[in-house]
Formats: C-alpha cells, sequence, structure tokens
C-alpha cells in the first residue's frame, strides 16, 4: 500500500493507492469538504489517467439548491422544495469516499492453513474493512460525519462498520477515460447516497470524470414536495430478480411496480417492443414507436434504454418522412439521455 499525493502518483506503480482527489492545491479553500475524494485504486495507472485528462480538474457544477434531506417513509429522503423539470441538474457533488468496485485481493496474508468459505469470506471483509478505514482516516472531520450518518444495512453478514456503510451506500461510478480499461469505481456520497430507490425513479445520475463529481438530473418533473428516488438496481429484469437484488440493502420494494402484478408481464412487452415490430411501412413503424413510447412514459419507465432506441428510431422515421419539426422533438429528447443538460 502506498499513501500519495496525488500528483506524484507513479503509472506505473502496481500497489494500491491512497490519495485526495482533486489534489488540495488546485482549490484555494479548505472549508468545504466536497472539494475533495479520499481514493482507494488498485494502481497508479488509474489515478495518472484521471489527473493526466485535459480540463481536470473542472469547476464543480453549482446548480440551485431546490432539494432537502427529511424524514421518509425509507428513513431519510431527498425533497424537491420547488417544481423542477425534465433534464434540470438537482446536484452535482463529489464522493467522499471512492474504492474500487472489485477489491484487489493481492494485499491479503499470505495462508497459513487451509480456511473453509466462510473463513475466506470473513478474512475478504476484514482486509477490505482495514483498507477502507485508511480513506476515512484522510478524510476531514465534517466528511467523517458525513459517512457515519449514512445508513449500514450490512450489520448481519459480517461486515465491519465502514465497509457496511460503503457497500449499503456506494454508486458505481465510471470516469469514461480514453485509455481507462479499469474505470468502474464505487463512490460513497453524503447526499446523494440519501437518495432512495424505486422501480420507477424519477431522477437519473452520471459520473464526470473532469469535475471528479457526479451529476443528478431529472428524468421527468418532479412537483414540489415530491421524494426523488433513484434505481439501485437493474429495472429491466422481472419483480423477483429486482427483490432478490434489493434485499442486501435491507428492505423490499413496495413501489407501485412491484406491487402490480401485471407488471412483468408489461415490463415483457414493452422490452420486445422493437423487435416484435410487423410495420410494413415507416408511416406504420413511426406509429408503432409512438405508441409504444406513450406505454412507456405512462408506466414511468422512462429509464428503459427501449425508450431511447424508440426515440432514435422515431426521429430517423420522421426524417425520411420529412417532417423537420418531429425529428427536433425526438432528437432533442434522445439527445437529454445521452447528454444530460448538454454536459
Amino acid at each position: 500500500m502506498i499513501e500519495l499525493d496525488a500528483d506524484v502518483v507513479d503509472p506505473d506503480n502496481d500497489s494500491i493507492v491512497y490519495t485526495t482527489l482533486p489534489p488540495k492545491d488546485t482549490h484555494t479553500s479548505t472549508n468545504n469538504s466536497n472539494f475533495w475524494s479520499e481514493c482507494l485504486f488498485p494502481n497508479g495507472k488509474q489515478v495518472r489517467d484521471i489527473l493526466d485528462a485535459p480540463g481536470f480538474p473542472a469547476p464543480l457544477p453549482q446548480p440551485p439548491l431546490r432539494y432537502h434531506i427529511g424524514p421518509s417513509a425509507h428513513g431519510l429522503g431527498m425533497f424537491a422544495t420547488e417544481d423542477i423539470k425534465f433534464n434540470d441538474l438537482i446536484l452535482a457533488e463529489r464522493p467522499l469516499m471512492v474504492y474500487p468496485v472489485t477489491m484487489p485481493l493481492y494485499y491479503l496474508e499470505p495462508q497459513t492453513a487451509e480456511l473453509g468459505p466462510a473463513q475466506e469470506r470473513q478474512k475478504v471483509l476484514d482486509a477490505f474493512e482495514m483498507n477502507l478505514s485508511k480513506c476515512v482516516e484522510r478524510m476531514t472531520p465534517e466528511a467523517q460525519a458525513a459517512f457515519f450518518a449514512l445508513t449500514n444495512s450490512r450489520t448481519k453478514d459480517g461486515s465491519h462498520p465502514i465497509t457496511g456503510i460503503a457497500q449499503t451506500n456506494a454508486f458505481m461510478i465510471q470516469t469514461r477515460l480514453p485509455g481507462d480499461e479499469q474505470d468502474c469505481l464505487s463512490g460513497v456520497f453524503a447526499t446523494t447516497s440519501r437518495v432512495n430507490h424505486s422501480c420507477t425513479p424519477n431522477v437519473f445520475h452520471r459520473f464526470d470524470a473532469l469535475s471528479f463529481s457526479l451529476s443528478v438530473y431529472a428524468i421527468r418533473p418532479i412537483k414540489a414536495g415530491e421524494e426523488m428516488f433513484t434505481s439501485y438496481c437493474n429495472v429491466a429484469v422481472p419483480t423477483s430478480e429486482r427483490q432478490e437484488i434489493l434485499r442486501k440493502y435491507g428492505f423490499e420494494c413496495v413501489c407501485d411496480v412491484c406491487t402490480d402484478p401485471d407488471s412483468d408481464a408489461l415490463l415483457a412487452r414493452i422490452l420486445s417492443s422493437m423487435e416484435n415490430d410487423t410495420s410494413s411501412t415507416a408511416e406504420q413503424m413511426l406509429q408503432h414507436s409512438i405508441k409504444w413510447m406513450k406505454i412507456i412514459e405512462d408506466a414511468k419507465w422512462v429509464y428503459l434504454r427501449v425508450y431511447h432506441l424508440h426515440l432514435l428510431r422515431a426521429a430517423e422515421l420522421s426524417k425520411w418522412l420529412k417532417r423537420p419539426g418531429d425529428v427536433k422533438k425526438y432528437m432533442a429528447l434522445y439527445n437529454a439521455w445521452i447528454n444530460p443538460s448538454g454536459r
């Protein structure tokens, strides 16, 4: 293990690296803990890929404050304080902690005796805690307080406190930088980690490597007072599979989709709506996509990839049919998903 300032990280280093991103000397203020993230990387190359990216570190986006954290049926949650439009940027924040989705195992002590599966798992959890503890130790007092205020749903699986909090609250983030082949990371956030789950989410998040921040966008209009929800799992699978995934978070989802006995059949029809089109003309194909987009919107499943494909198809068919106004409308919606808020 190596603990280094980011600007001196060796890209050829194959040991675990602890560092702070962005480097603290890139900001003059030391009072806002959201300036920095304490990071654990599996090697030096991934750090250098981020540091050497043109434009890093970009300024942290600062949208107007339009939410508050308050009591929810799910503990605490995020609520809109005013009406929010589709594709509005709600929040951008840097993670408190970043660590690999799959922790490398070369830091484990050599085995002195053969261990059973339960002992092997506990040994990994012990090492996970040891490594994540170093990230927490490096945090500012304000960041530490924010981290330990988060929920821990892993109190009965052998996880230690820091690991339990991290695994309960982490979002998968991707740097999406050219040449970065190991870009899947986990990030724990002071505010975004408060956003609760629904299988029909009304917000979407995307990580921006240059500002090293997670941005949260509205994926449909949100009314003042309405709670904001993201999805903790792949929503394009049957209810039983979603519930199995969500159990590790310590709850059973009771959203409208999970409590609707007909939702799985509708989901299956939606997911196959592109290939099950028997239309023979461009106009029929366009009307087929328009029909299914309306069904998906009414079901609040605009998060699904098939919805975006119908948007793109509708734009292409409208172009073929010489309807420039419709092309513009459908492409604007499609681009909002590909590049939210124009970023």
